[in-house]
This record gives structure tokens, C-alpha cells and sequence, in this order.
């Protein structure tokens, strides 16, 4: 019953631009309509119609919600706890510049692209931190940052450095891994403007060349700029403990209290028998809404203005081909190793195209045991949404992600992608594709430093091939036939096959921690055997 309201809420904040539209006294009374007589059903709660004081519970913390979105960038709140989203965050132009600059990372032959292991080519990798990465024993580091701009001078540190050993902590007492001794994603280091607001690169972004794609970093570091403010929310709210939605009823709430009219054995069966067959009764009716409850205490504000920072970059396009194609989705994660220090996770839908079915983006916490009488198997289930020997895990709450949508969420919660296919009535061409384009920035927690490209000189032999090619010394002494093979004769750095090879590596090491993880912290079996 409990999950109904969370449900009606969510339903609404789905909705492009709600937080506006819900002002509109005829927009409000007309989706409250709708749902009056609509049955929702959850997995562990009743369905049937929505009691009226549900609905109004939901549309005043919908209004209260409301009133809490910035106007100047539309970061308005969602179900789920410490996640955000605009869909006003990046202007139409800012997004039409990226779409041009990213055309040159996609306009290759097929065989050419990067389609992510094990995919069957539905997710194209643009830019992805798992191909040359940070190497334990292989991977060069420099003592000093590295000089980002102007170009001249970066170029003459490509192939520096000494063999980097990443360390690892003593894990002793941990039941698996939570750092890695072979691989890190590499950051870039930037730079927040005083205003909060912009951003600069201060070191490459690992797989974008910077100078064949810098009018992608410019439009990178603008959208990057524009999340900020996001992150910030997702930080602050970190920093808050949220209180109860509501309290749990007592037992004797749920079942009533037995009467005794007698006494003897007979009134000790008549006990028994209205224990074991009592069943679960829970209010369909709720208080008014508190917005003191929702937002228990108030924090200021964390501010990342004039702050160095670090951030992942990743680009990718999830890909539909011709009629009957299904995407079967991913699995639920947290990003990264504990030593890659990920603390925020930003999103921009920037490109949708208009055949594919609604997707969302789900999330879950892990919970402890609750209080509750033993054996109570019914009311357990009833209240809270648990049931014995399955895990415990609380879903709380899913965000469409419609084109323009940027979300930003924190590392603690899980998140996964269920699969998608065509929109319903809609019938693909054969051989036509429909892609849903995202940029994902991973925020490197503020309070840590971790290797970056601003000490790890580019590790992909393409590059330096390409930068031998504008040396004077090589090119006035042989043609650009016997430099290019000089290239390719390089034992460092990395030549694409190789870093093809450490991904695969890392993403089985990865997967083994995700398993892990998951099994440990976000789906520990609940129990109802004597505690």
C-alpha cells in the first residue's frame, strides 16, 4: 500500500516539463481524474482504485516538488531518493552543435566502429574509459601534470614517463574486491569557473583526441558546465538524511487485538486459530501530506564553484536495426571500483529517435531489517514488501529517459536499463536504425584524487603515429611511408588490438565485482527465522 502514492508521483514527474505544468489547476484536476479510477498495481502491494486521500497526499508533495525546481535550469526532483532531472538543462543550440561535432566519431565503415563487447552490435562505444585505461606494471606516469594547451607542448611528452604499479590497500577482512591492482578509468582533470556554471579541460579526455575533435570539447566542456548545479544537488542531498514518508503501523493495528471472552483450553484453540488465519489490514487512507517529513533537515548548499575536479567521459548509442529488433537491457550496478572513487553519475538523452518504445532508468537501495513481530509473515509482506529468503532490496522509483532529458544520481544507489523495443504502431524500414544517444559524465569524488590523463601520457599508438607524421626531424629525412611503419613498429604505446585484449580483461574483472556486490550488499536474503 505504501509504494501506491510513490507509484501515482512517479507517474506524474515522468511527464516532460511537469513541474510546470502541474501549476495549471486544469492540468492537476485532469490527471487526477485519470488515476481516481485507474488500478495501480505493485509488486507487493493491493491494486484496485486509489483512495482520494492518497491522491491528494501524492499531488501535495507533487506541488511541493514543484516549488523546489530552479527555474533558470529546470533541475527539478524525482521519486527515487537523491536523483534528478531537466529537460531544459542544455538549449537546442548547445545540443545541435554537439550532434554535429559527435558525426565524426560515427561516420566510419562498420567495421571500423566500436561495438561494446558482448552486445551483438546494439551499443556503439564513441568514447568509452574501459580501452586504455590505467594498466598496473604497463601504463606510463609523469611526475609532473602534463601541459594541456597549447598543443605544441603536449606533444612532446607522448611516450613519457616511468611504468606506474596502481597500489592496493590492505583488504584483508573483505569478503571480495572492491579495488582493482590491474585497472583504473582515467579522469580528466578540469577546472569549475567561479560562477559555477563553465568549465575547462585542464588534460585530454581518454579516447577524444583534442585536437582532431576540439570543437567537441568545447561543446563537452559547456554541457559539462551546465551539470554542475546537478551535481551539486546530488552532493548536497547526500549530505541530508531524508525522513519516513509515513510511519509504520503497530501490529496491533494491522490485525486488531484478540478479545477474550473465556478462558481454559478452548479459548487458547480459539487464540491459535485466529493467530495462524489473521490476516493484514492496512488503511487505505493516509495523513496530509508534511512537507517537514519529506525534507527533514535543511543543508546548505555544496558548492563546486572554483573547484578542481576530476569526471569519466563516456559516449554511446544504443542501436535498434530493422523490424522485430529488441534490446534486452543491462543489469543493476554501481559504477566504477572503489579506487576510481565515483561518487555522481550525470546523463544526457541528447538524440532519440522517435520510433523507439519508452525507456527508463530504474533504481534500488539496499535496507536493513525492519522491527516487526515474529513470524509475522503477512504483515511483513503487507507493510514493508518483504518477503522471506528474497532480498533486501527497496526499488525506489525509475526516470523515463525522453530526449533532452539530463539525469544526475548518486553512486549508492544501483541503477539498471530494462530492454526496450520499437514504440507500439510503429513499423521499422527494413535495415533502418533507431538509436538513443547519451553522454555520461562520472564525477570523481571531490575529496579524493585519483591518476588521470593530467599525468598519464596517451597510451594509444594511433595517436602517436599521427603526431610522428608532424615531426620535422622524421619527415625531412624519410617519407611518410617509412615514418608510418616506424609507428606501427612501437612496442608502447598501445596499439588498438592491445587495449581491446586489457578491455576484455577488465570488464571480466568488473563483472565478478558487480556479481559480488550485488549478491553481498544489494540482495542479502531477509529472514524470518527467530531474531
Amino acid at each position: 500500500m505504501r509504494t501506491i502514492p510513490l507509484t501515482v508521483i512517479e507517474s506524474v514527474t515522468c511527464k516532460k516539463n511537469w513541474h510546470t505544468k502541474i501549476q495549471n489547476k486544469e492540468i492537476r484536476d485532469k490527471w487526477r481524474a485519470e488515476m481516481t479510477d485507474s488500478a495501480i498495481s505493485t509488486d507487493n502491494a493491493m491494486s484496485g482504485p486509489i483512495h482520494p486521500t492518497v491522491l491528494e497526499w501524492a499531488f501535495d508533495e507533487l506541488l511541493h516538488l514543484a516549488g523546489t525546481v530552479c527555474k533558470a535550469n529546470g533541475i527539478a526532483p524525482t521519486t527515487a531518493p537523491y536523483v534528478y532531472q531537466s529537460d531544459s538543462l542544455i538549449s537546442a543550440h548547445l545540443c545541435s552543435q554537439l550532434k554535429q561535432c559527435v558525426r565524426a566519431l560515427e561516420n566510419f565503415t562498420d567495421d571500423a566502429l566500436d561495438y561494446h563487447p558482448g552486445t551483438n552490435k546494439q551499443v556503439l562505444d564513441l568514447i568509452h574509459p574501459s580501452l586504455f585505461c590505467l594498466i598496473s606494471n604497463l601504463s606510463r606516469v609523469v611526475p609532473e601534470p602534463l601541459p594541456f594547451r597549447p598543443h605544441s607542448a603536449w606533444l612532446q611528452i607522448l611516450g613519457k614517463g616511468e611504468v606506474y604499479e596502481i597500489p592496493m590497500p590492505d583488504q584483508r577482512g573483505s569478503e571480495y574486491a572492491t579495488h582493482s591492482d590491474t585497472y583504473q578509468w582515467l579522469p580528466s582533470d578540469i577546472t569549475v569557473g567561479a560562477d559555477g556554471q563553465s568549465v575547462s579541460f585542464d588534460s585530454y579526455i581518454n579516447n577524444l583526441h583534442p585536437y582532431e575533435h576540439e570543437g567537441l570539447y568545447t561543446c563537452l566542456e559547456a554541457i559539462l558546465g551546465r551539470f554542475i548545479p546537478m551535481f551539486e544537488r546530488v552532493l548536497t542531498d547526500l549530505r541530508t538524511p531524508l525522513a519516513r514518508r509515513d510511519d509504520a503501523p503497530e501490529t496491533d493495528e494491522l490485525y486488531g487485538e484478540f478479545v477474550y471472552d473465556g478462558d481454559g483450553d478452548s479459548e487458547d484453540e480459539r487464540y491459535d486459530d485466529w493467530y495462524e488465519n489473521r490476516v493484514p489490514k492496512i488503511k487505505e487512507e493516509m495523513k496530509k501530506f508534511d512537507a517537514t517529513k519529506r525534507h527533514a533537515v535543511s543543508a546548505e548548499t555544496l558548492s563546486l564553484a572554483g573547484r578542481k575536479l576530476q569526471v569519466i567521459v563516456k559516449m554511446a548509442n544504443v542501436r535498434l536495426e530493422g523490424p522485430g529488433a529488441a534490446f534486452d537491457g543491462g543489469h543493476w550496478h554501481v559504477e566504477g571500483m572503489e579506487n576510481e572513487h565515483i561518487v555522481s553519475i550525470g546523463i544526457y538523452y541528447y538524440d532519440v529517435h522517435p520510433g523507439l518504445g519508452e525507456s527508463r532508468l530504474h533504481f534500488r537501495q539496499p535496507t536493513c531489517e525492519p522491527e516487526y513481530e515474529q513470524g509475522d509473515t503477512q504483515g511483513v509482506e503487507a507493510v514493508y514488501g518483504l518477503v522471506d529468503e528474497e532480498a533486501l532490496v527497496q526499488d525506489v522509483g525509475a526516470v523515463t529517459t525522453m530526449e533532452d532529458r539530463c539525469i544526475a544520481f548518486p553512486n549508492v544507489l544501483q541503477h539498471k536499463v530494462p530492454g526496450f523495443t520499437w514504440k507500439e504502431g510503429y513499423t521499422p524500414n527494413e535495415g533502418e536504425v533507431g538509436e538513443r544517444k547519451i553522454l555520461v559524465f562520472f564525477l570523481v569524488d571531490p575529496t579524493q584524487r585519483v591518476i588521470s590523463t593530467g599525468v598519464v601520457p596517451p597510451q594509444q599508438r594511433e595517436w602517436m603515429s599521427s603526431a610522428m607524421k608532424d615531426m620535422s626531424e622524421l619527415t625531412q629525412h624519410f617519407p611518410p611511408e617509412i615514418v608510418e611503419q616506424i609507428g606501427n613498429k612501437l612496442e608502447w604505446p598501445l596499439s588498438l588490438a592491445q587495449a581491446k585484449e586489457h578491455r576484455e580483461k577488465l570488464m571480466h574483472e568488473r563483472k565478478y565485482f558487480t556479481d559480488a556486490s550485488t549478491e553481498q550488499y544489494f540482495e542479502r536474503p531477509f529472514s524470518l527465522c527467530e531474531h
